[in-house]
């Protein structure tokens, strides 16, 4: 099976999903985060944020407590459009991130991850291309579990997570 149909394949799986069941199971994948992120060392992020329609794993609740425990952490979040932007406390955004601005963690949105740490999105391929140019970086993909596959198609450009959180596990690669 190529990418564009486990894509299509995994979308629908995750569209069957109810709104109650998102909201459980994003909140067991945002509990399993605290068990690998500390942060008070962290100073900047860089997150998706999620898209209802797309049943995505709900990163606000995370992002709402990290600011809590550091008042100082800086949070940006692209556009669809791949402009990237500072967001401010009601996490709408305010200014332009520069293009060379290196993060302290970045959390990643996928369908599908492998034994390896590779990561299935949507195919724009804005991660791979961001993620390159991130160098000492936290990345941190969430996922639903029955996302989790033995191996995924690779191309070249394809970068491996470090770690991925499920409601069930958290990966570390």
């Amino acid at each position: 099976m190529d990418k564009s149909e486990l894509r299509e394949q995994l979308k629908a799986r995750r569209q069957k999903l109810s709104a109650r069941e998102v909201k459980h199971l994003s909140q067991q994948i945002i509990n399993n985060c605290w068990q690998i992120i500390d942060w008070r060392d962290i100073y900047s992020v860089h997150s998706y944020l999620p898209i209802a329609k797309n049943n995505e794993i709900d990163t606000l609740s995370l992002l709402k407590a990290a600011r809590r425990v550091n008042p100082e952490l800086k949070i940006a979040s692209s556009d669809p459009n791949s402009q990237t932007y500072w967001l401010d406390s009601d996490f709408q955004p305010t200014k332009k991130v520069p293009k060379d601005f290196q993060y302290d963690l970045i959390i990643v949105p996928l369908l599908a991850f492998d034994k390896s740490g590779y990561r299935l999105g949507y195919g724009g391929g804005f991660y791979d291309k961001f993620l390159a140019g991130q160098e000492q970086v936290l990345t941190i993909g969430l996922c639903y579990e029955f996302g989790h596959l033995l191996k995924l198609p690779r191309e070249k450009h394809d970068l491996p997570l470090q770690n991925i959180i499920t409601e069930k596990n958290i990966y570390k690669f």
